[in-house]
């Protein structure tokens, strides 16, 4: 699957930046790793190629976000 350098770099930030909250890694928060249109434009690619999927990520105190995560098809694609 060809990939272009931003989504290249968009598998790299989901896997590099979880949310670590108490004693286990969490979902990646999107408004941390997608600051711009632009970036949630290349992570809502990554979706549709089947490499990352999104959804509500939870923090410690049960506060709820915007995640995002690498399916096994972009954990592959990363290396």
């Amino acid at each position: 699957m060809e990939l272009t350098s931003e989504e290249k770099e968009m598998l790299c930030r989901i896997a590099n930046n979880p949310y670590i909250g108490g004693a286990y890694k969490r979902a990646t928060w999107i408004d941390i790793i997608c600051p711009t249109k632009a970036d949630k434009e290349v992570l809502e690619t990554l979706r549709h190629k089947g490499l990352a999927e999104t959804g509500l990520g939870g923090t410690v105190a049960g506060d709820p976000y915007d995640a995002c995560w690498l399916t096994p098809k972009g954990k592959e694609a990363k290396e």
